[in-house]
């Protein structure tokens, strides 16, 4: 469902790109998308998108296939190959033992929704994805962390996965989610959460160069692997928006390591001075820092 009307989305988004040049650019890793998408955002790869390089840079292994160079992959509709099976079998037993020892949870937290056909590995009634591990990580630990969170603004969220998790928890409670990420990953927003169980009026969608327009009212800033890509020009142009806004806390997870020549580490940012660390945390399953700042 939704297919056509996603595109149509889309195509709106891109011709309003290029009526509104700013200060935000695309970070060179995500270049290729632009090409890519006009290419292949169809309705059979949408509705298989989590089979497809239209998901890259948003899931990994074992949701995907294994890469050993760079560039897209080809898609894998039937599914990974047995013996990938088998290792992302291991893979996600490990990930579940990493996120027990941070979060309490129960199965049924991490089965995952089959919005895009994603690969998933049966536990019992349950559909478990590498990324539904991640997204109940991720709500468990910011329930924890945080109460009376009214309004959230997610800067790279993907395809929402995360937003949706969020938008869902009755202990959040979020009345209104707003979130801001390119053009080609917003479409696949649209998709994902139109097709999801999910009070869609919650969701706003915002391009990036619509960022100024955004008006004051904003309880929890999050950034989970995204800020990590970007080139400073562009994470500054974040962070004076993030400035403006008066967001109340920031919640940032990224590498603070580089691994492609234009990345920023995560100790580099230009934090605004009104904020103040008042947490800082390793994440379970990666070498990447979770810092939480607040006003």
């Amino acid at each position: 469902m939704f297919e056509k009307e996603t595109i149509d989305f889309y195509k709106k988004l891109k011709q309003e790109e290029v009526k509104n040049p700013g200060p935000w650019t695309y970070s060179p890793v995500e270049t290729w998308k632009i090409d890519y998408f006009l290419k292949n955002l169809n309705e059979d790869n949408l509705k298989n998108f989590r089979r497809t390089s239209l998901s890259e840079g948003l899931i990994s292994f074992p949701d995907r296939p294994l890469k050993y160079e760079s560039g897209v992959l080809n898609p894998w509709i039937k599914g990974l190959p047995l013996w990938q099976k088998i290792r992302g079998m291991r893979d996600i037993g490990v990930e579940l033992l990493r996120a027990r020892k941070k979060i309490e949870f129960k199965l049924s937290d991490i089965n995952d929704n089959l919005v895009g056909n994603p690969c998933c590995y049966k536990l019992g009634k349950n559909n478990i994805t590498d990324l539904a591990i991640r997204m109940c990580f991720y709500s468990k630990y910011l329930e924890k962390e945080f109460s009376g969170i009214n309004s959230v603004l997610e800067i790279g969220g993907g395809f929402a996965a995360l937003s949706l998790k969020l938008a869902n928890s009755k202990k959040l409670n979020i009345k209104k989610y707003v979130l801001v990420d390119l053009p080609e990953s917003l479409a696949l927003s649209y998709y994902y959460l139109r097709n999801s169980e999910c009070d869609i009026d919650k969701f706003v969608i915002v391009a990036p160069w619509m960022l100024p327009e955004v008006e004051k009212d904003f309880d929890l800033l999050i950034n989970t692997m995204s800020f990590q890509h970007m080139s400073k020009d562009n994470i500054r142009y974040y962070f004076n928006q993030i400035d403006r806004l008066d967001i109340k806390n920031l919640y940032l997870v990224n590498r603070d390591t580089i691994r492609d020549a234009t990345d920023t580490k995560i100790s580099e940012y230009p934090i605004p001075e009104k904020y103040k660390l008042v947490k800082q945390d390793d994440y379970p399953f990666s070498k990447h820092i979770m810092k939480i700042y607040s006003i």
